[in-house]
């Protein structure tokens, strides 16, 4: 069979997943059409990531308003010409390229079309509004001519199913996939534990959280730091933050000003964040609007303990709240309290329990050779 994936750029991640299909494949049965050479605040390059099985179309690049919308010139041409059986749509629903290719009656005459989408609406953003009615409409017209979607977990479908009749569509498991080898290598690295904290100046008896996060209104940093103060009064707790971004200064702030122990390195490549998941206690991410975010799955790999916030969209895939980590509302001050506050007080047979607990979840849900496999199953089971 052959299946094509028409994105708007290159990222590692994705590439990473085509290669583990293009494994199972083979060169004549993957294809992946790709909008553009690059996007702001992206660090990637088409060039830097393509592969024989990657083409970049010609097209424009419109920035309007803070979004990006791509018109490829060539794009139902080009899914012409190669004839897949299967062709999944990865990208914004309001790109003028994914409304060219839904309105080519030819292409849908001999072609299966699915959307793959990540988006949910579990929010925390308080400038997050509903949709209006006209733009809802557009979006639902668009969405009902989908064969079928290709979606990563609960958040997922109940959002794409305010939108369709589910029950009238095909629905594939697609969760993101990251290398389940080298994170998985941090327990093996965890033993080195003592020796990782003396290098970073880090007692061994400090409890230490990571976030390896942009410091940003989306990853809910500031609300979450003024929140937990009141649970980690009289306790050794050390949050490390791996990023960039404008609310740092801010951040900074709240430390000095309650006494909180935080301790920020700028960008941290793959090797690091590894280090940093073999000495840290616990992960956590309190964003506020998160829609699949690879550094969970990361984390469980690495059998680290998970506290995340109820906006993250694959935490019902992920954590079982009081057994492998918590969930909590950034927004809410007891919330965020009683659950950090359970994590402190947990014996080391806790958390080694729940180490095992996130990397078996890991390993029954993200391992990417064989997830792999099952998409494709999946897929040619959609024929």
């Amino acid at each position: 069979m052959r299946i094509a994936f028409l994105t708007n750029i290159l990222t590692p991640y994705r590439v990473f997943f085509f290669d583990c299909l293009f494994k199972h494949l083979g060169a004549d049965n993957l294809k992946v059409f790709v909008m553009t050479e690059e996007l702001p605040l992206r660090p990637w390059r088409y060039s830097d990531l393509k592969r024989e099985y990657t083409e970049l179309l010609k097209g424009l690049k419109v920035f309007w308003h803070g979004n990006d919308y791509l018109f490829s010139y060539n794009v139902n041409k080009s899914i012409l010409e190669y004839k897949p059986e299967v062709l999944i749509i990865a990208g914004s629903w309001t790109y003028p390229t994914t409304w060219q290719v839904m309105m080519s009656k030819r292409l849908k005459r001999h072609t299966k079309i699915f959307f793959w989408t990540e988006s949910h609406n579990h929010t925390g953003l308080s400038n997050s509004t509903k949709t209006n009615a006209y733009i809802r409409k557009i979006k639902k017209n668009l969405m009902e001519r989908f064969d079928g979607f290709c979606l990563p977990g609960k958040y997922a479908l109940e959002t794409i199913s305010e939108l369709v009749d589910v029950s009238k569509k095909q629905i594939v498991h697609l969760p993101n996939l990251v290398d389940n080898k080298y994170y998985d290598m941090a327990g093996e690295i965890r033993e080195k534990k003592q020796e990782l904290r003396y290098a970073k100046k880090i007692a061994v008896n400090q409890f230490v959280f990571f976030t390896p996060a942009r410091m940003c209104d989306l990853k809910g940093q500031i609300p979450f730091f003024n929140n937990v103060v009141d649970a980690i009064k009289g306790k050794t707790v050390t949050f490390v933050l791996a990023g960039e971004g404008p609310d740092r200064a801010e951040i900074e702030r709240i430390g000095r000003e309650h006494g909180l122990d935080i301790r920020i390195y700028n960008y941290q490549n793959q090797g690091q964040i590894r280090e940093w998941f073999s000495l840290a206690d616990a992960f956590l991410l309190p964003s506020l609007s998160d829609p699949n975010p690879l550094s969970n799955i990361e984390a469980a790999w690495a059998g680290l303990p998970l506290c995340i916030s109820c906006y993250v969209g694959n935490g019902p895939e992920l954590v079982i709240d009081g057994e492998n980590g918590v969930i909590f509302d950034t927004l809410d001050k007891t919330s965020v309290c009683e659950r950090i506050s359970f994590i402190l007080c947990q014996d080391k047979t806790w958390i080694k329990n729940a180490s095992e607990i996130s990397h078996r979840k890991a390993k029954e849900g993200f391992e990417a050779d064989s997830e792999s496999k099952k998409f494709i199953e999946s897929i040619i089971g959609t024929k």
